[in-house]
């Protein structure tokens, strides 16, 4: 047996970058033999069975392995001399491919660009007398997946440089029972010295033990993903070397408590900390320039939020679910960002960005603001009342989801779309829309379960898209409209579904629906017919001691008119039945049963509703 070399000359070597050495095994051996294995420099060829001219393959026990014991070089061709072929049909097979060129004589895998080769032939038996190995060392190449230590690299021998790479990839059991990862800036790997730049993608995702990581200055990025859903993560500092933290790098570390970002961070791409719920506080340094949207999402428990003045563009959503902050943060210097009584705008002051979670009680919205942001008041629970400025547009969507403390809204003439603004606003009672709104969509209101007035401003009945009030009780909710368009409310899909249609006054006042039964009569006082009418009220007057219970209708013939009664109920339970008389004398207080007052002001009111059928 002997060994051959290919030399080039160094200065082609300079150009090509690659050099080249074939190593050649003679297959013949002394006697019959299982389980031979030659040994040739950094290559080892195994054969299951070996006779006196020559190894045989087959496809069941006949077969062979290559291996490349040197991680610099690679296998990239391989040719082997056949000393006997069979007559019928016979295909070799090198890592399950064929051959480049085939022949009774001669077999070449050429570009096979691997480390290890598995031969085997189908159906028949094939003598192969001659193997001839060709390695490369091409500095172009990298070499993935290297164990070295505790970790995984991918390695490349152009650069030297070196990623942290997965154990097991998209597998819960990645890195298992590892607790502490320290990452060196340097390795040294088949003689080579490579420095490590980054944690790349997927790299520690599902480490369900990490609970600390030590990365070095070398690092220059974080690759997506990086460390996703390591829950027992407690704490990252990241070196001033890293420039570029990929999207979802940390998304979901839901035990990551403490954050600390480099001085030379530039971009912090979208969800990089996104669902980060136990992290105290949130520093931007003034080197970031990049914000991606959602970066920050759902760090419910930060208290601080500072944005340094280095930022040029703020994602949308970057600071969603801000929970517990009671204030942003912003530096003198920032041209794009600005806080005004901690609350998160665009320079211009024109478009609302966040309001900080934390901050509770009523909110007037400042008066030259013309569009409030996604999801910028979301989840925002301790928010008890919002008024907004005449010149508003735009209404974000999911703008005030969740914010249960809210009761009433009035939305300006300005804004003509409502798309899943107040879903699941479930203390909210009243809601007002302009004139101009002419879509709602997107489960708007959707699960507004306390809801029991709806003014709409607007004379054609908006259009109702993918299921806007789904979940709420729309047969116990009163629909105001203008009073000549009842009729085109009550034809239309989900509207008609409202248990009550009135009109809005002249006034703009609200006046409540009455639905009742009415009885007709002839002259004689014979019953005619019965039909249901809706009677249009004002509202009740307010008696000092009493609690306005219902409307109800006292006179039974419907000629020019019909007279109704307030049906009131003391606040004192014990008081004496008596009947009593207020001072203006405009009404009686009549007791009847018990406590039940019903009040009689006097006045005839006009049925202003129709027949329903």
């Amino acid at each position: 047996m002997k060994k051959i070399f290919t030399f080039i000359a160094a200065a082609l070597i300079s150009v090509c970058m690659s050099a080249e050495e074939v190593i050649v095994f003679n297959t013949a051996h002394p006697r019959a033999a299982s389980n031979v294995s030659y040994i040739q420099g950094t290559v080892t060829l195994n054969c299951s069975v070996a006779h006196p001219d020559g190894f045989f393959l087959n496809d069941n026990d006949m077969k062979a392995f290559i291996g490349n014991s040197d991680q610099t070089t690679i296998i990239t061709k391989l040719e082997m001399i056949a000393g006997w072929w069979p007559n019928n049909h016979a295909t070799v097979r090198a890592n399950n491919t064929a051959p480049t060129t085939s022949s009774e004589e001669l077999i070449v895998f050429d570009n096979i660009n691997s480390n290890y080769i598995n031969l085997y032939a189908e159906c028949h038996n094939i003598q192969i007398k001659e193997v001839r190995v060709t390695l490369s060392y091409a500095p172009e190449l990298s070499f993935e997946h290297v164990k070295i230590g505790d970790l995984y690299y991918n390695l490349d021998t152009a650069s030297l440089t070196a990623a942290v790479t997965w154990e097991k990839k998209g597998d819960t059991t990645n890195y298992h029972g590892l607790r502490e990862a320290v990452i060196d800036s340097t390795l040294r790997y088949g003689g080579a010295k490579f420095t490590v730049t980054a944690v790349g993608y997927e790299a520690f995702r599902l480490c369900d033990s990490l609970t600390m990581v030590t990365l070095p200055e070398s690092i220059t990025s974080i690759g997506k993903k990086a460390f996703e859903i390591s829950k027992k993560l407690e704490a990252v500092v990241i070196p001033n070397s890293v420039t570029d933290i990929d999207e979802e790098a940390f998304s979901m570390c839901y035990g990551l408590k403490s954050v600390t970002l480099g001085t030379g961070l530039k971009t912090i791409n979208r969800l990089a900390f996104g669902g980060c719920k136990s992290v105290s506080e949130l520093v931007i340094p003034d080197n970031v320039e990049y914000i991606g949207g959602s970066a920050f999402m759902n760090c419910r428990a930060a208290t601080r939020v500072y944005i340094g003045s280095g930022v040029k563009h703020l994602g949308d959503r970057a600071f969603q679910g801000s929970n517990a902050l009671p204030a942003f943060e912003v530096a003198s210097g920032n041209t794009i960002v600005c806080v005004e009584d901690g609350v998160l705008f665009n320079m211009a002051k024109d478009t609302l960005i966040q309001f900080p979670g934390g901050k509770g009680g009523e909110y007037i919205v400042p008066a030259n603001v013309t569009a409030i942001g996604d999801a910028s008041f979301m989840e925002c629970r301790n928010l008890t009342a919002v008024t907004f400025p005449e010149g508003l547009t735009y209404l974000g969507v999911v703008a005030f989801n969740h914010c249960t403390g809210l009761t009433d809204i009035v939305l300006p003439d300005g804004v003509t779309n409502i798309r899943s603004a107040f879903t699941a606003c479930s203390g909210l009672q009243s809601v007002t829309i302009g004139n101009a709104v002419a879509e709602i969509n997107l489960a708007a209101f959707s699960q507004c379960t306390a809801l029991e007035n709806f003014t709409c401003h607007t004379v054609t009945p908006p259009a109702l898209v993918s299921y806007p009030f789904v979940l709420t009780d729309l047969a116990n909710v009163t629909l105001y409209v203008p009073a000549g368009a009842i009729e085109a409310y009550r034809a239309a899909d989900t509207w008609k579904d409202f248990g009550t249609i009135a009109a809005i006054s002249d006034s703009g006042e609200q006046v409540q629906a009455l639905n009742s039964t009415v009885n007709y009569l002839d002259r004689s006082g014979e019953l005619l017919r019965s039909k249901q009418l809706t009677l249009h009220v004002p509202a009740a007057p307010v008696i000092e001691g009493f609690t306005f219970l219902r409307w109800q209708v006292v006179a039974g013939a419907v000629k020019d008119g019909v007279t109704i009664q307030a049906v009131y109920e003391s606040d004192d339970p014990t008081a004496a039945p008596e009947v009593y008389t207020n001072p203006a004398n405009k009404a009686q207080k009549l007791i009847r049963n018990g406590n039940v007052y019903i009040l009689n002001d006097g006045k005839t009111y006009t049925i202003t509703g129709t027949e329903v059928r």
